[in-house]
């Protein structure tokens, strides 16, 4: 995405977040009333400082995600905070420990065997959150913090034509990494995620609303 096309996305993406009143119980109110789940841009410099000091150049959807939003709110139900450049870093400099439970010994129900590349480069629903090379956490870039046991990484291992990192949700209780291929797809999906489980609270609403009241509140075994 362009800067002007991020910039129509976050928007919204924002506004359909904050339709959430569960959502915006846990948010300060000056963030309700702006409409806004962002925050004020990254300059170039600041973008260019956080890149000399990791020794990368950002992926192009990341970096002008970055330019319209320094980072993020509530990106899903697990995460709640996106970093600003700032504070990205690398994995192992602040999870060292959890990646060693990864890489010695694997997990249970892992393959030990290397994976190919027609094993690995599937995504969407076909994807095998199980199968992912768990040795590229050791080079992966955090650029979330950390929720219970998940957290948002990019991977530069796998990079398309286009210049774009491949992105993870990574999460102990997968046990995995839901990937993507783009800061950008990932974004893109959790809205679709979002709106998904927005449909089906409505949907259990309505029927909910279609059982007698008697049914609702009262045990099935005192109205038999």
């Amino acid at each position: 995405m362009t800067e002007d096309e991020w910039k129509v996305f976050l928007t919204g993406y924002s506004r359909e977040l904050l339709a959430d009143q569960r959502l915006r119980r846990d948010l300060p109110p000056e963030v309700v009333e702006s409409g806004w789940l962002g925050f004020a841009p990254a300059s170039r410099d600041e973008i260019a400082a956080a890149e000399a000091r990791l020794g990368v150049q950002f992926p192009p959807s990341y970096r002008s995600f970055l330019r319209v939003s320094n980072g993020w709110r509530n990106a899903n139900g697990f995460i709640r905070k996106v970093w600003p450049c700032a504070e990205v870093a690398w994995f192992k400099e602040r999870n060292q420990e959890w990646i060693d439970a990864y890489l010695e010994p694997a997990p249970e129900g892992t393959n030990a065997q290397p994976l190919s590349d027609a094993e690995y480069l599937v995504y969407g629903e076909e994807q095998d959150t199980v199968k992912f090379r768990r040795e590229y956490l050791e080079t992966a870039l955090e650029i979330s913090e950390r929720g219970d046991d998940e957290i948002f990484l990019l991977n530069p291992k796998t990079v398309t034509s286009e210049g774009e990192w491949e992105e993870w949700f990574f999460a102990n209780w997968y046990p995995g990494a839901a990937r993507y291929r783009s800061f950008q797809e990932m974004m893109e999906g959790e809205r679709d995620g979002f709106r998904k489980m927005q449909e089906q609270r409505e949907q259990r609403a309505v029927r909910r609303a279609k059982i007698p009241v008697s049914s609702r509140t009262n045990p099935w075994w005192k109205i038999w």
